[in-house]
């Protein structure tokens, strides 16, 4: 979508939805004005289903998203760690602890990417596993159940991510 990193983020209102962010390279706005009309009349003329046109498109560089993962993992892990107990306590909760260490994953897989690509480094399945193992041992500390509920998540959210690598 955008052209170069200081791309400009325009706002608009879309169809009394809410205020969305949309980098068309124009001016920033405050309030909608004659060329976020303009950026809507560009969008309407665009071959793309309505649910896409409502897209969120706010783009970090690595090192921001890098930082944004690592407070993430932090906190994730920390919150999945005070309430093991109660996540241990109840079949649903078990699940839901799995679901938990499956964003555990996700975010330190971001993470890793992140800081790969920084360095200069090239990404591969080294991060996946590493992610992998760490978000394991994560999950194992609550319950048995999370990590097999774990495992399920963290393959469809790795099938997701390399989905959306091809395109």
């Amino acid at each position: 979508m955008f052209t170069s990193k200081k791309a400009s983020i325009s706002t608009f209102n879309v169809d009394g939805v809410g205020p969305f962010l949309w980098g068309l390279g124009g001016k920033r706005h405050g309030t909608r004005g004659d060329a976020e009309s303009q950026d809507m009349q560009k969008i309407s003329q665009w071959k793309i289903s309505p649910c896409h046109r409502l897209r969120l498109v706010v783009m970090t560089g690595p090192g921001r998203s890098m930082l944004y993962s690592l407070l993430l993992f932090a906190i994730i892990l920390s919150l999945l760690e005070m309430y093991r107990e109660k996540l241990a306590s109840s079949e649903l909760l078990t699940i839901f602890g799995g679901f938990i260490s499956s964003l555990l994953f996700l975010v330190l897989l971001t993470f890793i990417g992140n800081y790969q690509e920084s360095s200069g480094m090239k990404t591969g399945w080294g991060a996946v596993v590493l992610a992998e193992i760490v978000a394991l041992i994560a999950a194992s500390t609550v319950h048995r159940v999370c990590v097999t509920t774990w495992a399920e998540k963290s393959l469809a959210v790795l099938l997701d991510v390399c989905m959306d690598k091809e395109k």
